[in-house]
């Protein structure tokens, strides 16, 4: 009656990552379905989108940089890894061309493909991309300053 309030037992890290990362899938989800992507597609999406583009401190010609300067070097590891940032940034902005350019050298200097749906198909990647990013960023708006800013 007296004594302090019970604070609510805080959720584990774990949990906590694991509820964010769901709801930012189901927001992939439904921007993608908008556009009747494939599983495949939205698959790739999920392992690909840059869940909070405003954290990556990297500027976009930068992450460029480093991929031709990694390449020249033989570190073909540190060059896929920023090709692959490079093309994320690209959807990001928006930039159809540099995320497919990035996409194809991730997969030549990386020797990976897990991304290629996102190479094939582009220009509806940069839509949902757009979609996505913009509820996103509408949401934090919300958030941030406890009303939308309509």
């Amino acid at each position: 009656m007296f004594g302090r309030k019970k604070k609510e037992e805080p959720k584990n890290k774990a949990e906590t990552t694991q509820d964010a990362f769901s709801s930012y899938a189901t927001k992939l989800r439904n921007a993608a379905g908008k556009y009747t992507a494939s599983d495949d597609l939205v698959k790739a999406l999920q392992g690909f989108v840059f869940l909070d583009p405003k954290k990556i401190t990297i500027p976009y010609e930068t992450a460029v940089q480093e991929a031709r300067e990694f390449e020249e070097k033989g570190n073909m590891l540190r060059a896929s890894v920023a090709h692959r940032t490079a093309a994320g940034l690209a959807l990001y902005k928006g930039d159809v061309a540099a995320l497919r350019r990035h996409l194809e050298e991730y997969e030549r200097v990386g020797q990976r493909t897990e991304f290629r749906p996102i190479k094939e198909n582009a220009e509806t990647v940069v839509k949902i991309g757009q979609e996505f990013y913009g509820n996103l960023d509408e949401k934090k708006e919300v958030s941030e300053h406890g009303q939308s800013g309509d």
